[in-house]
């Protein structure tokens, strides 16, 4: 097997096909509760990253999931420590899809604002519906 700039071999075949929706990376530097890619551009504005999962995949598939509580935009914060601290023969991968957003964890509803409310403008709810007026 071998890998290049742009491709990577993996021994078997893939249970779901990879598309532009999956993002993996070496990971390059890590600690108990972070994980920095030097080449990333994490978005930052809007709250950037925080509460989407993060899986720190080893070499022999182990994949550790945590949920992401601040980034920068080359390094990720996560919730708890790392179980086994990532290095740089780990890859990573950012869910971008709230169907890949499971621990296994039952959580309630939660509000996922999309807009920044100190710029949105006044925001009111009815029992079906929230809008902003600027």
């Amino acid at each position: 097997m071998g890998n290049t700039a742009t491709d990577l071999t993996v021994d078997s075949a893939w249970d779901v096909i990879p598309d532009s929706t999956y993002t993996y990376r070496i990971t390059l530097n890590a600690t108990p509760t972070t994980l920095t890619d030097p080449l990333a551009d994490f978005p930052q504005t809007y709250g950037g990253l925080v509460g989407l999962s993060v899986q720190a995949i080893s070499p022999d598939g182990l994949v550790q999931y945590r949920t992401i509580i601040g980034n920068t935009a080359t390094t990720l914060t996560v919730d708890k420590a790392w179980d086994v601290t990532p290095d740089h023969t780990y890859f990573y991968r950012v869910s971008m899809l709230p169907e890949d957003q499971t621990d296994g964890a039952y959580r309630g509803p939660r509000i996922v604002w999309s807009i920044n409310g100190a710029i949105g403008g006044d925001c009111t709810h009815s029992s079906q519906f929230w809008w902003c007026e600027r």
